[in-house]
């Protein structure tokens, strides 16, 4: 199934890290363009949206019936600077925090946050937000957990202050190739620069 593309709604500030945000699937923008304003443009059904927590955490909700499969899932966001600005965020199963929360890396260290618990990532340059990997663990396959990934990260980009909107595709690996077949329609998608990497 091909991930569908989007047009965004950035609204007035949540709090003093999160703006309000919805993504649309609809014609009535271009895709990806973000439209900005306190009243929202459009009265169609939301792709996404998000808002936040008792606690300050964005809250990111899924509303497209192409993520009927995601399994429940919490987020974490890691920011880091060397050797270059990337973000990452990680899809994280087992009800510490509500559906949908993404919570900060020094927010989680009470919680014994390893790499191994998390059943994917989605990492991107925060300069120009080009994806450097996508990656779900082989038992979480089949379940959109990369659609889901990269529609929870676009909510974080256009939220908060990570860069511009997602996009890539120049290298990728033979997995990496599937997810762009995936997005081949998006204008996202970057002209490929040589062949497959495996």
């Amino acid at each position: 199934m091909a991930m569908k593309t989007v047009w965004f709604w950035k609204g007035p500030p949540l709090s003093s890290k999160w703006s309000v945000v919805a993504a649309y699937a609809t014609d009535e923008h271009p895709h990806p363009s973000t439209v900005e304003g306190d009243v929202c443009p459009t009265k169609s059904e939301a792709h996404s949206s998000c808002s936040i927590d008792k606690n300050g955490n964005l809250v990111v909700t899924l509303l497209d019936e192409q993520f009927s499969l995601v399994p429940d899932l919490w987020y974490v966001l890691e920011e880091t600077t060397s050797p270059t600005d990337m973000v990452a965020l990680h899809a994280m199963t087992g009800g510490a925090f509500p559906n949908g929360t993404v919570v900060a890396t020094g927010d989680i260290n009470k919680f014994g946050f390893k790499v191994s618990d998390r059943v994917g990532f989605v990492k991107w340059f925060r300069k120009d937000s080009r994806l450097q990997q996508v990656s779900v663990g082989e038992n979480w396959r089949r379940m959109r957990i990369s659609t889901a990934l990269i529609s929870v990260a676009d909510m974080v980009v256009k939220s908060g202050d990570y860069g511009p909107h997602l996009n890539g595709g120049d290298i990728t690996t033979t997995d990496g190739e599937e997810l762009r077949k995936a997005w081949i329609k998006s204008s996202r998608v970057t002209p490929r620069i040589g062949s497959v990497e495996n």
